[in-house]
């Protein structure tokens, strides 16, 4: 792993494969994610802040400079307020202040006010990370069924003005920074640049996905989709949902947005139509087919207000709407993507989603199917059979591995649906003691009472006896008192905050911290980059 930083003031966290024989490069990836192209986008080690203490939660009033007066939950300590969200996973919102490195400054207010509006107070710029925190935070978690980035219902820090003149915004496996822009006067805030960011963790939980190839494209191209779906969620008047990304920054001084989903070519590198090239291109250029296709399957092909979107094939798209289209593509990162996944397999994963969802080869599977051929991404049918005799099981979402403590009660809605809209019952195996489901409503209740690590599955079952399930962990720990590990390691906690070189245990290993993380899984698919594996205890 090599560190350092690139001449546009991006971290960089390279992972480089080495032929051991030969002593040439075989692969690299970069750990961290950014809005932007290098040639687009005109940080030290990631600054991490300290979270200040939680106190109730209130609602402030946010001035922000791309979504105009907004509602953020802040917490209210004393007679100031904290730009903290504990209804949020207590995610919160700090200024570097143009460093590279450090915690920053978490916002606060005497008045409950934040932000003016403009660029000449710098919490006009937390005001708009932290409110698209929230915003995507809820997205995931009242339309897809996900507690947070990580499942595990925290929220992650954002860190506003960073470097100098920095002409982007990144993740970098825990937090969300954004750049300033060109004179330091065009933050990288708005809100699908928010949601883009966000939507790297989550994907990357989820697939474990890089930035190289076809895979580097993808990843960037999930971002845009969720940014975007972000932005219609909140529906916000001042910032009005859009097929572009970035469109109010101006990122490059011409008045133009970034990216355009409805015809990607706009930008003057990305391809409209898929080629065995692609994986050559920048992922922030091979990210064009999908989002074009997820344009397509969502609104359709022509003129539809967005923009013209033109098909590589000729061929007319009737679009099934972005709920639909998006649940889709979430259930085929979900369920069925890998770590190496390429676009033709992005096609069948995303087929199989939707005989899932809404059944093999009825509306939703053949326009899936039409908008990738739309793309040029063609192959066989990977679900054969007909819309009536396959009428498809009920999906269950994942809500990723929960953790609690013995004597705590918890709560834990399971959400799932049904291609034929049937009435579900659910069940669960594995819970730890003390916890039950209810059979009809999916709500996982009760009060812990032994420590554990549980592998729980829960599925939910159609009136035609179809069944849908998802498996997770569930880690209980001991009431108050401390976890031991191998030897005098402690354990993993999912609310601890790691630095690089701490180390603990899980699941029987022992782990070395490479990176800066709260709540990231030893083992889980999201965390390659975040511990390394020290073998057995």
């Amino acid at each position: 792993v090599v560190k350092g930083v690139r001449a546009d003031q991006t971290p960089s966290r390279l992972h480089v494969l080495v032929d051991a024989g030969t002593g040439a490069v075989v692969r690299t990836s970069d750990e961290v994610d950014t809005f932007a192209a290098p040639g687009d986008a005109r940080r030290a080690a990631p600054a991490t802040a300290a979270a200040p203490a939680v106190g109730p939660d209130v609602a402030a009033n946010g001035r922000s400079i791309y979504s105009g007066q907004v509602s953020i939950d802040v917490t209210q300590s004393g007679g100031g307020y904290t730009m903290q969200d504990p209804s949020h996973g207590n995610g919160y919102t700090t200024n570097l202040n143009h460093a590279t490195s450090g915690t920053g400054t978490v916002y606060t207010s005497s008045t409950g006010t934040f932000g003016n509006g403009s660029t000449s107070d710098p919490a006009s710029a937390g005001v708009d990370a932290h409110y698209g925190a929230a915003e995507t935070f809820d997205y995931y978690k009242n339309v897809q069924g996900r507690n947070g980035i990580f499942g595990n219902g925290q929220g992650v820090p954002s860190l506003t003005h960073y470097g100098n003149a920095y002409v982007n915004a990144f993740w970098d496996g825990s937090s969300m920074t954004y750049g300033d822009g060109q004179g330091n006067a065009r933050p990288l805030v708005e809100l699908d640049v928010a949601g883009h960011e966000m939507s790297h963790g989550v994907s990357g939980a989820l697939t474990g996905w890089d930035e190289t190839g076809e895979t580097g494209g993808l990843n960037e191209g999930t971002s845009d989709i969720f940014g975007t779906m972000v932005e219609f969620y909140a529906n916000n008047p001042v910032d009005t949902p859009d097929y572009t990304m970035g469109e109010l920054i101006n990122i490059s001084g011409n008045g133009q947005p970034l990216r355009w989903m409805y015809q990607p070519s706009l930008d003057g590198s990305s391809p409209d139509c898929y080629n065995s090239g692609n994986g050559g291109l920048d992922p922030h250029y091979s990210m064009g087919p999908l989002n074009h296709w997820f344009f397509l399957a969502a609104v359709g092909s022509g003129n539809h207000g967005y923009g013209n979107s033109p098909t590589c094939d000729g061929s007319t798209v009737t679009g099934i709407g972005n709920d639909k289209a998006a649940k889709i593509w979430y259930k085929a990162l979900a369920s069925y993507a890998n770590s190496s996944e390429n676009y033709h397999q992005a096609r069948i994963d995303s087929l199989k989603a939707a005989a899932d969802l809404y059944g093999a080869h009825c509306t939703e599977y053949n326009t899936v199917a039409a908008a990738w051929a739309a793309v040029s991404v063609t192959g066989t049918d990977p679900v054969p059979g007909t819309c009536n005799s396959q009428p498809g099981s009920p999906s269950v979402t994942n809500p990723g591995n929960q953790t609690g403590t013995v004597g705590t009660a918890v709560s834990l809605q399971i959400h799932a649906t049904d291609p034929g809209g049937s009435a579900l019952t659910y069940r669960a195996t594995g819970l730890p003691a003390g916890l039950s489901i209810g059979s009809s409503s999916g709500l996982i209740t009760g009060t812990p009472t032994t420590a554990v690590t549980a592998s729980v599955t829960v599925t939910a079952t159609n009136s035609s006896n179809a069944a849908g399930s998802a498996a997770f962990t569930w880690t209980i720990s001991g009431g108050g008192t401390p976890p031991t590990g191998c030897g005098n390691l402690p354990a993993w906690g999912a609310t601890t905050a790691y630095v690089p070189g701490d180390q603990v245990s899980y699941n029987g290993h022992k782990w070395l911290s490479q990176w800066y993380s709260t709540g990231a899984e030893p083992g889980a698919p999201g965390s390659w980059a975040v511990w390394q594996d020290q073998g057995a205890c």
